[in-house]
């Protein structure tokens, strides 16, 4: 499971070392997000989701921006207007009848972001597989 801190689209192999280069000068603090429940997602439209939401946190739109301000040069994708942190923990292939729908309200201790990745996704028909293509740490 992840929270997407960005989505960068298809971007040329050759970009990478820029893009990680730019990304390890972004120093920020490590922070907290606080759980705010489970939610049919996405907003606005027909849910196709399940997400564990989190609270709004300037913390985490100041790294979506700051992350965005590195690597905007190397890809196709604007910056979405709202980051909302999320995980997804199911997706729906077909219609759901979302009234009949009964999401448990739980609770979780606050999660502490301390580090991001870059990752590549290769879609597959059983998913996507992910890989590990860099690791930045939040310093204080």
């Amino acid at each position: 499971m992840h929270i997407t801190l960005l989505f960068l689209g298809d971007v040329e192999e050759r970009h990478i070392p820029s893009i990680v280069y730019n990304l390890k000068s972004k120093v920020t603090k490590p922070f907290y997000l606080l759980f705010k429940g489970l939610v049919l997602a996405p907003p606005g439209r027909p849910p196709r989701m399940i997400w564990a939401k989190f609270e709004k946190s300037n913390h985490f739109d100041k790294l979506v921006s700051a992350a965005y301000g590195q690597v905007q040069e190397f890809i196709q994708i604007a910056l979405q207007k709202e980051s909302i942190p999320h995980v997804t923990l199911a997706r729906f292939k077909d219609y759901v009848d979302w009234r009949k729908i009964n999401l448990p309200q739980l609770k979780f201790k606050p999660l502490q972001v301390s580090m991001f990745y870059l990752m590549e996704s290769t879609l597959t028909p059983r998913g996507p597989i992910y890989q590990k293509l860099a690791e930045f740490k939040l310093n204080a």
